[in-house]
Parts: C-alpha cells; structure tokens; sequence
C-alpha cells in the first residue's frame, strides 16, 4: 500500500475550503490524499511556518482556497 499524498489546506474553515475537505472524504480518490487542514492564522508565505508545520512529514501540494 502507498502512503497517501500529503495535502496542505488552507481555509478549511470557510465556504469553499469546507466544501473541499467534504467532498474530497467521499470520493474514491479519498484513500490516496491526506487533506491536512491549515490551521487559523497560519501564514502560508513564511517558509518556516510551512517546515513547523509539515515537521513530520513535507507536504506534497497546497490547496490555497482561503479568502485572505
């Protein structure tokens, strides 16, 4: 078994980022993607914010649905 995609989220709270986790956990692909959400505030422009984050394991690709 392959170790599933790790993806960074960014706005899972709101309308679009929320939608996307839901619907991303009912398809068939979902077994292959770690949706992983950002949390608030989180600063996706800061290289460390990023490496203090995804610490365990890099993520993959990011998902940037938030508003600001």
């Amino acid at each position: 078994m392959t170790t599933p995609a790790r993806v960074l989220v960014t706005g899972a709270n709101g309308f679009v980022g929320s939608h996307l986790l839901s619907r991303a956990g009912q398809s068939q692909a979902a077994h292959s993607l770690e949706l992983v959400p950002a949390p608030s505030r989180f600063e996706l422009r800061s290289a460390a914010s990023l490496d203090d984050f995804g610490e365990s394991r890099p993520f993959e690709a990011v998902l940037h649905p938030a508003a600001k």
